[in-house]
């Protein structure tokens, strides 16, 4: 405690001045460092807010280099694998209303053609598995100025393969159908169904290019909501061209191409109105060389591939029930194929190659699992399956 009687020690005037100068000095300097630390933080502000559009938005997204990869990729291949089953079901649907609203003729008219067009789409489809592997690996990379600039080559690439294939398609249908030894009773049905499909192929590469763009960034849950809304719309035009107008084989056809190109312009207005780091924007379309090589590197292989499964012997009606049943049958495992696409690609441009190792065996598993739980069933109820496309008993 202090002692009250103690003699106040008053410091000399000169010295009192300077050290309330001193305090004066310190205190300007505080505040000038505070005015100046709040300009900072407000341009930090205006910079960020300008900015905002050049980062990338997580919504919508999904990243898979962190997090348990057997949830990341069995929630990730969940959408992709009812998208198969709806992309299976949108092209059975041709082959069953035909089959049974017209007869068997109808049916191996349009299973004639299965063939020769998996030939064709099945190379591009390859390509545009490429493409997603990219994308994936530049989003994985964070590397935003590349992820742009292989959105654009990705739909600059899908446009013009679609036009050439479209063009082409549609003058080759007959050539092509005498090719591969078409049925006489079947060659004119087969050549109308064919080339009112070719006029469709366009819309078809533009929603599978889009929809690997989309994956590629983790977000498979739009591709299935577009396609399923399509594929509705396709099993409606198909009842009603075929069952109620009488449009035959004509009629399937037309209801596919109407449904191709609304699944395609979804996929494209998803891609020019987002705000996300994988935007398309017209005002730079155009291929960046470098990119598209190594969408073809990586792509071309694929699809010669699938290419070389689709060539097959000549179609009949019995054979085409049973190959639309196959495809239903393959689809779990594809959509694990595909979602591993995107898994491998974004965690190989993170440099996370341990994750990559981990997913591909985790994968393995949960596909072959899937194959016997799939399969055996089918096996047992194969008579009844086929029955669906086909009440004939000779089909």
């Amino acid at each position: 405690m202090e002692n009250e009687n103690e003699p106040l020690v008053v410091p000399p005037e000169s010295e009192r001045e300077k050290t309330e100068e001193g305090h004066t000095t310190s205190e300007e300097n505080e505040i000038v460092s505070v005015e100046n630390a709040e300009t900072s933080g407000i341009a930090a502000k205006i910079s960020a807010t300008d900015n905002a559009e050049d980062l990338p938005k997580k919504k919508g997204q999904r990243d898979m280099t962190e997090g348990v990869i057997w949830k990341q990729i069995l929630a990730f291949a969940l959408p992709i694998l009812l998208s198969n089953v709806i992309q299976r079901l949108y092209n059975a649907v041709d082959s069953i209303v035909v089959g049974r609203f017209v007869g068997h003729e109808a049916l191996a008219a349009v299973g004639s053609n299965n063939s020769i067009i998996n030939v064709f789409v099945s190379l591009f489809l390859g390509i545009s598995v490429g493409a997603g592997v990219v994308v994936a690996q530049y989003y994985g990379a964070k590397d935003d100025e590349k992820l742009k600039k292989s959105v654009q080559t990705c739909a600059f690439l899908a446009i013009v393969s679609g036009i050439v294939l479209t063009i082409g398609g549609y003058f080759l249908a007959e050539p092509i159908l005498k090719l591969v030894h078409t049925p006489e009773n079947v060659m004119a049905l087969s050549c109308e169904y064919l080339q009112i499909y070719f006029l469709g192929v366009l819309g078809t590469l533009v929603y599978n290019m889009g929809s690997g763009v989309i994956l590629a960034v983790g977000d498979s849950k739009r591709p299935f909501l577009y396609l399923l809304f399509a594929c509705c719309l396709n099993i409606a035009l198909d009842v009603v061209f075929v069952k109620t107008l009488g449009m035959g084989v004509a009629g399937a056809a037309w209801a596919t191409l109407i449904s191709q190109y609304v699944s395609a312009i979804l996929i494209i207005s998803r891609l020019l109105l987002t705000k996300q780091n994988y935007k398309l924007s017209f005002r730079h379309f155009k291929i960046d060389k470098p990119i598209l090589k190594n969408i073809f590197k990586v792509g071309l292989p694929a699809g010669l591939q699938s290419s070389m499964y689709s060539v097959g012997s000549v179609v009949m009606a019995g054979w085409v029930a049973a190959m639309k049943v196959d495809d239903f049958t393959y689809a779990p495992i594809c959509s694990y194929g595909m979602a591993m696409n995107s898994f491998v690609g974004q965690n190989a441009g993170a440099k996370r190659m341990d994750r990559v190792k981990k997913g591909f065996y985790t994968a393995l598993i949960m596909s072959v699992v899937t194959a016997v739980v799939i399969i055996v069933p089918v096996l047992i109820l194969r008579g009844d399956v086929v029955r669906i496309f086909n009440k004939e008993a000779d089909v």
